[in-house]
């Protein structure tokens, strides 16, 4: 399958862009699925922040340093967005302090 075809089926099925890295000798080929989360902010630039957030935690590729450079802010900015994530009953933290980590909660709690 050609890159092109790639391209054209998930536009078809209206799925977020692919996204092609090249380097070298190789490529790289992201694919995005729809967020899950509309709703995890506050209505201002931190929600799709949040949203994204809540992606990396449910697809089990959360890391807090790699995600905060990823979005360019403070470790300390995530810290501040999973506490509020805590507090709204979308995530949980299960295990140890150590080896401890994030998953979605199952249902979020109505408002």
């Amino acid at each position: 399958m050609g890159i092109g075809k790639m391209r054209q089926l998930v536009k078809e099925a209206k799925l977020p862009a692919v996204k092609f890295d090249y380097g070298g000798n190789f490529f790289t080929v992201t694919f995005r699925r729809k967020s899950i989360h509309s709703n995890a902010g506050h209505g201002n630039g931190r929600t799709s922040r949040l949203s994204r957030l809540l992606d990396s935690i449910d697809d089990g590729t959360f890391q807090k340093s790699l995600f905060a450079a990823s979005e360019g802010v403070s470790q300390r900015a995530i810290e501040r967005d999973l506490k509020h994530l805590r507090e709204q009953g979308m995530i949980v933290f299960t295990g140890s302090t150590k080896n401890g980590r994030y998953l979605v909660a199952k249902k979020f709690p109505k408002k």
